[in-house]
């Protein structure tokens, strides 16, 4: 025999076998049911997206401040008009938002009595119905205050604003100590 002919073949390891060995010890260290079960069920963090929308008063709570912002029979009478608008514009929408939020918590509630885990997938779907009904009023608060500013002077729109910005401040005597 020749020299060459007995010679074994050489198992040779390279920077690429190394690399795919160590990525699947990685891979199988990061995925053992041990560890999963140690950090217990995943958190769902919650993020806004863009700006926050500005705050707004209904047009109700805008009439109710009529005084302080020293309203003329005009504006008063335009200010109805539009809130006897927004009441019949918005009246689906405020039902629809009162449906869905009753749907999702009375499913969270039962889910929580019976002890049963809630799928992200299924909680993300409900959720998903919910804010598409919360967004729609928001948007349509919105609109009606933009509407309702435009009856309103500069000092008039400048005063309902800090009111808006007011009753979103919570006062110091209903603040809990912590």
């Amino acid at each position: 025999m020749t020299q060459q002919a007995s010679r074994r073949p050489r198992i040779v390891i390279g920077p690429g076998i190394l690399i795919a060995v160590l990525i699947a010890a990685i891979i199988a260290f990061r995925y053992m049911p041990e560890r999963q079960q140690q950090h217990g069920p995943p958190k769902v963090e919650h993020r806004l997206v863009g700006r926050l929308p500005m705050p707004a008063l209904t047009i109700k709570e805008l009439l109710k401040e009529s005084a302080p912002l020293k309203l003329s029979k005009q504006q008063l009478t335009q200010l109805r008009h539009l809130a006897a608008q927004w009441e019949r514009d918005s009246q689906a929408d405020r039902q629809r938002l009162a449906r869905e939020t009753r749907t999702l918590q009375s499913w969270l509630q039962s889910a929580q009595k019976t002890g049963k885990r809630i799928a992200q997938t299924e909680l993300q779907r409900r959720q998903a119905v919910y804010s598409s009904a919360s967004n729609k009023m928001v948007y349509l608060r919105q609109l009606y205050w933009k509407m309702a500013l435009k009856v309103l002077n500069s000092d008039q729109r400048r005063q309902a604003e800090e009111l808006a910005l007011r009753a979103l401040t919570p006062s110091k005597q209903e603040r809990k100590p912590r």
